[in-house]
């Protein structure tokens, strides 16, 4: 628990240096965080075997109250961020201590020292340690500027004002180039952390304009260099694609990318380009038309420049499910046509019909043309496990479609089943074995309906008593439905009819 490194840091200060932070919490500035100062005491008080069993939500009783209206997310998330604020807040008055007419020189404590700091040193000695390290390298700064503690103050500094940036822009020029690209790095690192834990992006005054300063500085620092930010870092901005105001920053690392790739390998910018243009398919029906057409925009712009393999088009053209859904219920059907007809060209050829039967396919059952649909699916003989899950999960919707309508054809339905089977049971098929568990009893959920509802003789009491003990695979559908024929066969030896109102995902 994140309380310990608070108490840990606290039990180091001597009296006087404990006195001196306790007025530090209470200025000006923490009056918008009385929890500060009850933290502190609290954490000194308690003995380390009553700190080890506080949970989350003790915690957020004894400093906050009673949560009122108040989901466990959001307690667990302000109790987190106040006991790492209380850390932070403890580190820098330690730093200000010693450093109080240089925030630089805070800075440089904070992010190279700290971070290393044992449990039972005091602060003196751990000043003691510093500054010889400081005599004896003094490329120091240059070395560990780049940390993430150092990131983490120099945002806390930008977002509540107590540094102005200009300062801050002082400070950085003190670096050397490979220092200052480092820096850019990383601290675009934790910035895309930072938006990715909030939850709406108007509550982070300030945030969108530090990253897109910060995507500036990193692209204007890693031409031609071997050093580029990490891909998953970059990801995360592309996560805040859902949240609320998020176009504008989603727009923003597109441009870094289209600019930067090259500094990429080549997995990572197929990993990041599919990421992209997974979010801009996926989010069209949560934001505006303008996601669907950056989608395709980017999508032509990565066949040409030779970025996505086959499996990521396959992968996009079930993700364009999203987009065609929402085009369908508005009735666009030239919108549609026309973005496959655009989308088309750009697929690798060995993979081109396939993607367009997936693609018809999803547009023939939003339509509820259950039978064309299922028909286009069947011809599709890809086997990589991404779209071998994507063709399977919407074959098992389309005939519990058709079930819930009464329309049967044992022939069609038998080889859907057959496939599906020898599909999942295959030892080949890269996909975790509890999700092929799930697939196979799906499978056999939908034959023992198929045998319910046509009178065939391959549906049996053994059948659905294999379903009964592998319950925890199906959906809770699928479990209603067995239980209750499972108790008709055993005391009436009726049948009754699948729910009409009930969905398999």
């Amino acid at each position: 628990m994140r309380a310990i490194r608070a108490k840990q840091l606290l039990i180091s200060l001597n009296n006087n240096e404990l006195k001196r932070l306790k007025l530090f919490l209470s200025s000006p500035y923490h009056t918008q965080q009385p929890a500060l100062q009850d933290l502190a005491d609290l954490l000194i008080k308690l003995p380390d075997k009553k700190l080890k069993k506080l949970n989350q939500k003790k915690l957020y009783q004894l400093l906050f109250g009673d949560p009122v209206d108040q989901d466990e997310a959001y307690c667990h998330k302000k109790v987190l961020n106040t006991l790492s604020d209380l850390a932070l807040q403890i580190e820098s008055f330690m730093a200000h201590e010693q450093f109080q007419n240089d925030p630089a020189q805070q800075q440089e404590y904070v992010s190279s020292f700290l971070s290393r700091r044992g449990t039972g040193k005091t602060f003196e000695h751990s000043i003691k340690k510093w500054k010889q390290l400081i005599s004896r390298k003094k490329d120091a700064f240059s070395r560990y500027v780049s940390g993430y503690r150092m990131n983490r103050i120099h945002f806390e500094s930008l977002h509540t004002d107590r540094h102005n940036t200009a300062k801050t822009d002082d400070y950085l020029e003190r670096m050397d180039t490979e220092a200052t690209r480092a820096y850019w790095i990383a601290h675009l690192s934790y910035l895309c952390s930072r938006i990715f834990r909030s939850s709406i992006l108007e509550q982070e005054q300030g945030l969108q304009n530090q990253i897109t300063r910060a995507l500036q500085q990193t692209e204007a620092l890693i031409q031609g260099s071997e050093a580029c930010p990490n891909i998953k870092m970059l990801r995360k901005l592309i996560v805040t694609g859902t949240t609320p105001g998020s176009f504008e920053l989603y727009t923003s690392a597109l441009g870094f990318f289209q600019r930067s790739f090259q500094q990429f390998s080549l997995k990572d910018q197929q990993t990041f380009s599919h990421f992209l243009l997974t979010y801009c398919f996926t989010s069209y029906d949560k934001g505006s038309d303008d996601f669907l057409k950056l989608g395709f925009e980017l999508s032509e712009w990565t066949r040409k420049k030779g970025i996505i393999s086959s499996e990521h088009a396959l992968s996009e053209a079930a993700f364009m499910n999203s987009a065609i859904m929402q085009l369908a219920m508005q009735k666009s059907m030239e919108s549609i046509e026309q973005y496959i007809t655009a989308y088309l060209p750009h697929v690798p050829q060995e993979v081109q019909l396939d993607a367009e039967n997936l693609i018809r396919a999803y547009l023939d059952f939003h339509q509820g043309q259950y039978w064309p649909a299922l028909e286009k699916i069947n011809k599709i003989e890809r086997r990589e496990a991404m779209y071998v899950t994507r063709k399977y999960s919407l074959q098992i919707r389309i005939i519990y479609h058709l079930f819930t309508q009464n329309d049967y054809r044992l022939d069609a339905f038998d080889s859907s089943i057959e496939s599906f089977q020898k599909k999942f049971s295959s030892k080949t098929l890269k996909l975790a074995a509890d999700k092929k568990k799930n697939y196979l009893h799906l499978a056999r959920y939908i034959k023992a309906m198929l045998g319910f509802h046509t009178g065939q003789p391959q549906c049996t009491g053994a059948l659905l008593k294999e379903l009964e003990q592998n319950l925890y695979y199906n959906p809770i559908p699928c479990r209603d439905w067995v239980k209750e024929q499972l108790h008709h066969i055993k005391e009436q030896q009726i049948i009754t009819p699948l729910p009409e109102k009930v969905q398999i995902s």
